[in-house]
């Protein structure tokens, strides 16, 4: 390892630089006392370049695990029928977007309204019946109107 060191027993006065800064090969130093200038060794110069390296591409496995979505609702029995009562209250049941469905809970169409539908989905109050539409199932339709009080219970516990 090379290594310029300082000795501040030298003064500058009548001296040249030469004189000054001595140049040494040295196997091991004390960093407390030595300013270190250059130095060329294996570890920095593997450091360096294990910080430059551009990172690998996660594996097809790992994007498919960062990416995986629940395979159970996230939203309670109420909350997941919030949507679907909205679109049979303002839209008589028929298939509508993502976002007009948000506009008739009057809230955004990202976000937490996202993981709702998915709940909505998960329980089987919604369906795609197209891509980018949502409408609510039959399932949806007896537990939010139904014909006698027992089918409404009958419809609740069906999911489960």
């Amino acid at each position: 390892m090379k290594i310029m060191l300082k000795d501040p027993t030298f003064s500058t006065a009548g001296r040249n630089r030469s004189e000054k800064n001595e140049t040494r090969n040295v196997s091991k130093i004390s960093l407390s006392n030595v300013g270190i200038i250059q130095h060329n060794s294996r570890w920095a110069n593997n450091r360096m370049t294990q910080n430059t390296i551009a990172k690998k591409k996660p594996t097809k496995a790992a994007r498919q695990k960062k990416g995986t979505r629940a395979k159970y609702p996230r939203q309670s029995v109420e909350r997941a029928l919030r949507i679907p009562k909205a679109i049979l209250d303002q839209n008589a049941g028929k298939a509508c977007t993502t976002e007009q469905a948000a506009a008739f809970l009057g809230v955004g169409s990202k976000g937490p309204f996202a993981v709702e539908v998915g709940s909505a989905t998960k329980y089987g109050f919604l369906e795609r019946p197209e891509k980018g539409k949502i409408q609510p199932t039959d399932l949806a339709r007896k537990i939010l109107r139904p014909k006698t009080p027992k089918t409404r219970s009958r419809a609740i516990v069906r999911p489960f």
